[in-house]
């Protein structure tokens, strides 16, 4: 208990969770989840005493849109999509549980890691494992160093019938003989795992064979030039609150 109000020491945080004297607007999770609403959860200090915070804010935003779903028959539509950045920064302590269940009901989870023993160091190698299981598409890009992480990905892509000739030299008149054996071999080893190229991903999706896809980044989009716009927006209010 002590470590999770931990945070309430800073008199900022504190103040963002105190009802003011005065009439404000609150933020409401229920009504938020019923909206069309984007809620932005941002923290710098990553596993610092504002983690706690931004952690409880998500997990109640997820919460509130699985019961929304239920009430109203099972799923929320359009759907809540949340996605979470850096999630072991600011984890959810039962994250692998809820992502067990908010898919079927609407809330579409989008969990980014830097690599499997990150999220292991947080939610342990039984936890990690629920929580990789729990996801319908995985990919994994580029820089991937993890040794286990890497053959166990090799082991999911499988193996594949190679066909290998050898010839064989004999007898004093140089006779030889030509002969070929099929074998096993897998289709991307670890190796090849590890050396993936920025810009591509291996993709694990539910149903079907892993393949090797191309990403396309934002500057690359329709919508380059409007986030363009919004992004040089907000860095601007963002300079002027720090420096007013």
């Amino acid at each position: 208990a002590r470590a999770s109000t931990a945070s309430l020491r800073d008199r900022d945080i504190l103040a963002w969770i105190t009802p003011p004297a005065d009439e404000l607007p609150q933020f409401d999770p229920h009504k938020f989840v019923d909206s069309r609403q984007t809620l932005y959860a941002l923290s710098k200090d990553k596993g610092g005493s504002a983690s706690a915070l931004v952690a409880a804010l998500t997990d109640s935003v997820i919460r509130a849109g699985v019961r929304c779903a239920e009430s109203l028959g099972g799923r929320l539509d359009p759907p809540l999509y949340c996605l979470l950045d850096e999630a072991a920064s600011c984890p959810i302590g039962d994250l692998p549980l809820l992502l067990s269940h908010t898919g079927g009901r609407g809330v579409i989870v989008m969990v980014v890691l830097q690599s499997w023993p990150q999220g292991a160091a947080v939610w342990k190698e039984d936890g990690m494992a629920a929580l990789w299981g729990a996801c319908t598409i995985k990919l994994v890009g580029a820089g991937q160093e993890d040794r286990n992480f890497n053959d166990l990905l090799s082991k999911l892509v499988g193996t594949q019938w190679v066909t290998t000739a050898s010839y064989s030299v004999g007898g004093h008149k140089g006779g030889g003989q030509v002969s070929s054996a099929v074998t096993k071999a897998d289709i991307m080893s670890p190796a090849a795992i590890r050396a993936i190229p920025q810009g591509k991903a291996l993709m694990f999706a539910s149903g079907t064979k892993p393949s090797m896809v191309a990403l396309r980044p934002w500057w690359e989009g329709d919508d380059r030039r409007n986030i363009e716009i919004s992004a040089d927006f907000l860095n601007k209010k963002i300079a002027k609150r720090v420096n007013p």
